[in-house]
């Protein structure tokens, strides 16, 4: 087990395991990411991604430390996507740790065949960033991403809590529509609670060709908030190509709490 219990500033890094071994990774300081975009120098496939765990079998992330992406400067420049902590190629991965942001993703880069599965996302805090909880593809990939919980969450003005994106595609370019895509199936969100800055809390945008499957969501509170003040209308979602597995028809599945209108 790896434990890191001071503050320290940290450039990108990867971790990974060849032979997909077990791993614990405790955090109880503080890990903090280049405030400057311009030392950020990076030339390979997974720059958008400040951490990631590639190749596991068997992780868990735990601890009373937090990570801060100082992502202020990132979001003002439109080229460069914001960094996150991403889970690539892995299963059996556990979160128990405060004020960081997931991503889940990118999977299915350039066709690839990427798999995910048994992540559990517990306890977590995300304050001030602009996404939350993320699962996102890229179009034309092969493989799934399935079995992950995300419970007892908290967000204090997220601009995005809750994606599920299957139509990753960089700013300014035109992707190409594909028929194929990575599979994301049976996916539970419980307990998740908090503020957010914008209208639409919660954004499912899946494909057509291969849709959601199984989207769970129960007790979900997110109340719009701007400048710590909370505004009587409710947040609202953004549901796209969600269905059921089983025969009786494409019914949605997701349940809401009234706080988050469909």
């Amino acid at each position: 087990m790896s434990t890191l219990q001071e503050s320290l500033e940290m450039d990108r890094l990867m971790i990974h395991r060849p032979s997909r071994m077990h791993g614990m990774l405790s955090i109880d300081g503080i890990l903090i990411a280049p405030c400057d975009p311009s030392s950020w120098k990076c030339n390979d496939k997974n720059c958008n991604n400040w951490i990631t765990f590639q190749h596991f079998d068997g992780l868990i992330i735990q601890g009373t430390g937090s990570l801060h992406g100082q992502g202020q400067k990132w979001w003002q420049m439109s080229c460069i996507q914001n960094k996150s902590v991403a889970i690539l190629d892995s299963k059996n991965v556990h979160f128990h740790i405060t004020s960081i942001r997931i991503s889940i993703g990118s999977l299915g880069k350039n066709e690839r065949r990427e798999t995910v599965e048994y992540v559990t996302v517990r306890r977590a805090i995300f304050y001030t960033t602009k996404n939350g909880v993320r699962i996102k593809t890229w179009q034309g990939g092969h493989g799934y991403a399935r079995h992950i919980r995300f419970e007892r969450i908290s967000f204090n003005k997220v601009i995005r809590p809750i994606i599920i994106d299957q139509y990753n595609c960089p700013p300014h370019q035109d992707c190409k529509n594909y028929s194929t895509a990575v599979e994301v199936s049976n996916i539970l969100y419980n307990d998740l609670r908090g503020t957010t800055n914008s209208e639409i809390a919660v954004e499912l945008s899946c494909s057509e060709s291969v849709p959601c499957k199984n989207i769970h969501m129960k007790d979900i509170q997110l109340d719009y908030g701007i400048n710590g003040k909370i505004h009587d209308r409710h947040p609202k979602s953004h549901c796209l190509n969600v269905v059921q597995s089983w025969e009786e028809g494409n019914e949605m599945i997701i349940q809401m709490s009234l706080h988050v209108h469909i």
